[in-house]
């Protein structure tokens, strides 16, 4: 039985590689409650098979079948919300990551916002707040605070001088979050020009 064990876990353990190299996901995707339920009802399903070989793909779902059963993503979605903003509503300290882009086809603007902060065993986690159609009147830098202020209201959050904001170099984004929290600049987009200065300039200083 043990070294039945240690096969297994010597090919779950190739497979998880496997899995997270071919589909370029996180390793951290393994420790995830809906990856473990996944793997254990196939376990599950194996074990109580007579079949000796099991043709997978015709037990998996169709991508379009995930998509048809919408209902079940709502409901997911509510609920992950709620412990969200629960979690949301006792932080003391945390940083935003905001940022803006439009859709080159229909023309239509969004502005995302994610949420980091660490807790008290120095762990650090990050939650994606939403990437949210701008529908403020204007992209100007007043307009841009007050629609991001409006989305963090829905999660109990409320940014201040003890807060940080990091965004990219872009002329709004300044003046957006220049008051009531410490704004930082996006190290991506420092060492992008750092970069493209290197490959792109004929100066060398």
């Amino acid at each position: 039985y043990r070294q039945f064990r240690e096969i297994l876990y010597f090919l779950l353990q190739k497979l998880a590689q496997g899995f997270c190299a071919l589909g370029t996901r996180a390793f951290d995707v393994v420790k995830g409650d809906g990856f473990k339920n996944l793997a254990k009802t196939l376990l599950g399903v194996g074990r109580g098979s007579n079949t000796p070989s099991i043709e997978i793909t015709a037990l998996l779902p169709h991508p379009t079948t995930i998509r048809i059963i919408s209902r079940n993503f709502t409901r997911l979605y509510e609920q992950y919300k709620i412990e969200l903003i629960d979690i949301c509503e006792q932080l003391t300290s945390f940083c935003l990551m905001v940022d803006q882009c439009t859709e080159a086809h229909t023309g239509i603007s969004y502005c995302g916002i994610a949420l980091r902060y660490v807790e008290e065993y120095s762990r650090l986690f990050t939650f994606l707040i939403g990437c949210f159609p701008y529908n403020a009147a204007s992209h100007s830098a007043q307009h841009l605070r007050e629609f991001v202020n409006k989305m963090l209201e829905e999660y109990k959050l409320q940014l201040d001088s003890t807060k940080f904001v990091v965004t990219d170099n872009e002329r709004k984004m300044l003046p957006a979050f220049r008051k009531q929290c410490s704004r930082v600049g996006c190290a991506d987009h420092y060492l992008n020009k750092q970069l493209q200065h290197v490959f792109q300039s004929d100066q060398i200083h």
